[in-house]
């Protein structure tokens, strides 16, 4: 059910997160994760996540797979061994939506971990699709990470709607790839941006 509340998760680690879904496009694959779909006014904080295994279809996360509205995710970590499979808009953090401010988030993988799109597009290392209007991402890391994709793939977005704003984020020791030879939609960043972003 859609989370509207507030999660403090007080840095408490949970481990080894699985959840096994189909890539097949249906309600019952879509919106993967700790949260699988928020809206207004939610907030979701200090949440760690050490080993997740995710497969699911569109909107998928660790943290959260369909932010389709929201205040905030802050202070979330994802690390260990990590394997996201998907079909479109996954990220480590979260899949898709309008979230409006992503702050302190962390992605630390061991060697081969992994979030892919399975035939389909926009991955990312912290977040996949940020929708249009006032987002922000700030200060968010991703490290050991590989990302692939059809297109627009980033390290830490895939897509960065008009409005948005990334600034003082970080990827290291990461591998960024799209699938399909033609893209050009692939970035350290952001894999591909709309409209005017700073």
């Amino acid at each position: 059910k859609t989370f509207k509340g507030n999660f403090d998760g007080n840095n408490v680690t949970v481990k080894n997160l699985k959840i096994t879904k189909a890539l097949t496009n249906s309600a019952e694959n879509n919106g993967i994760g700790f949260f699988g779909r928020t809206d207004d006014p939610a907030t979701i904080e200090n949440i760690i996540i050490e080993n997740v295994d995710i497969t699911g279809s569109l909107y998928v996360g660790a943290i959260v797979g369909y932010g389709y509205t929201g205040k905030h995710v802050k202070g979330c970590t994802v690390k260990g061994n990590i394997a996201i499979d998907a079909w479109w808009y996954a990220g480590v953090i979260g899949g898709n939506g309008y979230m409006s401010s992503v702050n302190n988030c962390h992605v630390i993988g061991n060697d081969g971990s992994y979030i892919k799109g399975n035939d389909g597009s926009y991955i990312g290392g912290i977040w996949g699709f940020r929708g249009e209007g006032n987002m922000s991402t700030t200060n968010c890391s991703v490290e050991n990470l590989n990302i692939s994709g059809v297109d627009r793939v980033g390290g830490i977005t895939g897509q960065a709607h008009y409005g948005n704003s990334i600034s003082q984020c970080t990827v290291k020791n990461t591998t960024i790839k799209a699938t399909d030879a033609k893209a050009t939609t692939v970035g350290l960043i952001a894999g591909a941006c709309q409209g005017t972003e700073s």
